[in-house]
């Protein structure tokens, strides 16, 4: 009898794992658009650019997210928008066409997020800072690189000393194994091709629905299956 319990939960674990739901993503309307500068021959020359980024405001799974940046750059991700198909992952990774794609700096990002994250909330020149502080990090490799445009905000704005002191935090402190505190997502649409922009949020963000699932039904499956040795016996 035992045996075929084991077999009944294993079999039933197997189906919640090929049936889970999808980790819905619900991004709301606000979006900062932050000045940057952009190099493709290690700073020789910058051409200015503008894009759009954190924090934003957003749900997963139906619960408030702290806070919400971007990972890529100079890839859309609309708001406002529900995206019900979102890959959850804690390893510093984000999908885009169909591969997995480890976040360049990821342990100093998520540094920067978990440090910074939630002290941006409610105040526009942190967030951008921190944002463009993240694009800093993960883009400024080979002879690509990009900054804030402290030209076009001021050499001694606000956002410009927030930008600097992020960026000289990052670089000091010891990262190692931050990537696991944070949660990275990559947003997608059931039946829709189109890849977005990854995005990263603070490690309060719920569990994995799938992980959720496999969890409640084995238990679900555990107490059943008890019961029917109370009652066989």
């Amino acid at each position: 009898m035992k045996k075929k319990i084991v077999a009944l939960l294993a079999g039933a674990v197997l189906l919640l794992a090929t049936s889970a739901m999808a980790d819905d993503l619900n991004i709301g309307g606000n979006i900062n658009w932050i000045q940057l500068q952009k190099s493709t021959d290690s700073g020789a020359h910058f051409t200015s650019i503008q894009d759009g980024g954190g924090s934003l405001d957003a749900t997963l799974n139906g619960q408030q997210l702290d806070y919400l940046y971007c990972t890529d750059i100079e890839t859309v991700v609309y708001v406002p928008k529900d995206y019900n198909n979102t890959g959850v992952s804690n390893d510093g990774t984000i999908h885009s066409n169909g591969s997995k794609l480890t976040v360049y700096n990821a342990d100093k990002v998520a540094y920067l997020v978990d440090k910074y994250g939630v002290n941006g909330v409610g105040d526009r020149t942190k967030q951008e800072a921190l944002q463009a502080a993240i694009w800093t990090e993960i883009y400024s490799t080979g002879t690509n690189r990009y900054k804030l445009d402290t030209a076009w905000y001021g050499a001694g704005s606000t956002i410009a000393n927030f930008y600097t002191d992020y960026l000289n935090d990052a670089n000091t402190a010891v990262t190692t194994g931050y990537a696991s505190r944070v949660t990275w997502l990559s947003p997608a649409i059931s039946g829709d091709p189109a890849v977005y922009q990854g995005l990263v949020t603070s490690s309060n963000a719920p569990e994995p629905s799938t992980i959720v699932l496999l969890v409640t039904g084995m238990f679900g499956l555990a107490i059943f299956g008890k019961r029917r040795l109370i009652k066989t016996a």
